[in-house]
């Protein structure tokens, strides 16, 4: 009676066969037709500017300074990230987030130069 509730196992060929038919499997053409979000001006309301590629930009928070894919780069997605992380910052106007986004530039721009090596002391280096 045993022998007849013993499960079979199946062979290597069904085990193959039954990971295809569960997987679909897509083409070129579709994966290659993804959508690329670009950035609106709107996202600066809930704290979100862009950095990397014009072509593909990636949302950047400005509070938490956090990198996003872009496929989050849906209004829905930002907003959701807005209210649940920074739920504190509801209340401020869009003209914080650009005055944030503007001292951000200049602590770059500012980086940049005093660790910018000169011509001349690389010069005197080598």
């Amino acid at each position: 009676m045993l022998k007849d509730m013993k499960r079979k196992h199946p062979t290597n060929e069904e085990d193959q066969e039954s990971e295809n038919d569960s997987q679909p499997s897509k083409s070129k053409e579709e994966a290659s037709d993804k959508k690329i979000r670009h950035y609106d001006e709107s996202y600066l309301a809930v704290g979100f500017t862009w950095t990397g590629d014009e072509n593909c930009p990636l949302p950047l928070y400005i509070i938490c300074g956090r990198k996003l894919a872009n496929t989050a780069m849906a209004p829905v997605k930002l907003k959701r990230h807005f209210s649940t992380n920074h739920s504190y910052l509801s209340n401020k106007s869009v003209d914080y987030f650009r005055r944030l986004v503007d001292s951000q530039k200049k602590q770059r721009k500012f980086f940049e130069k005093t660790l910018t090596i000169s011509e001349r002391l690389k010069k005197l280096v080598i």
